[in-house]
């Protein structure tokens, strides 16, 4: 299960992403590390 709400940034690869987009990035990082959590508690059930 992934999170809902997509997460574009903009630019060219290899552009480092506009730090006012830091937060959103950090946000999508953390509800994805707590979904692999979760997932690896169901896998040990």
């Amino acid at each position: 299960m992934l999170p809902e709400e997509p997460l574009t940034i903009p630019g060219k690869d290899g552009d480092d992403a506009p730090l006012y987009l830091e937060r959103g990035i950090q946000g999508v990082l953390k509800k994805l590390k707590e979904l692999e959590k979760l997932a690896n508690e169901e896998d040990e059930e």
